[in-house]
């Protein structure tokens, strides 16, 4: 199965070239046209990667952000901004995003972001499978 991608934008063409470039490439996406959306889906479902435009959301973008680290702390979250809102893009990688890019136009910049931000989410959930193993073999010597 291919990456999951939540795509959080309220321009629903842009999400929706986006989404089917994307899935064009194997991604599995679905797009939420606000956060409060995006965290109620994450409520029920398990994601990869979230885009998450902070162009829509502005210091909304932020919170979306929190609230998705503690539902997925594992979730890597890429924040696409504008040359206006690109300082809100990094403050939100100080609160745990994964990256920016800046909008629009950077498809294949989005893309490869993506496939970094798996295979670190992969990288993670690999360490917290081995420190498990390893828990429960220390717990079987004692």
């Amino acid at each position: 199965m291919g990456t999951k991608v939540l795509v959080v934008n309220d321009e629903e063409q842009y999400s929706n070239v986006l989404a089917r470039s994307l899935a064009d490439r194997g991604f599995v996406v679905t797009c939420a046209p606000r956060g409060d959306d995006a965290v109620a889906f994450l409520r029920e479902h398990d994601v990869d990667v979230v885009l998450i435009n902070v162009a829509m959301l502005g210091e909304g973008a932020l919170e979306t952000l929190r609230e998705i680290k503690l539902l997925n702390p594992l979730a890597q979250v890429i924040m696409l901004a504008r040359d206006n809102t690109i300082d809100v893009a990094i403050r939100g990688m100080k609160l745990g995003a994964y990256d920016y890019v800046v909008t629009p136009g950077q498809s294949e910049q989005i893309e490869e972001k993506i496939r970094n931000a798996r295979l670190l989410k992969g990288a993670h959930e690999e360490r917290i499978k081995r420190a498990e193993v390893d828990r429960l073999v220390m717990k079987r010597e004692w």
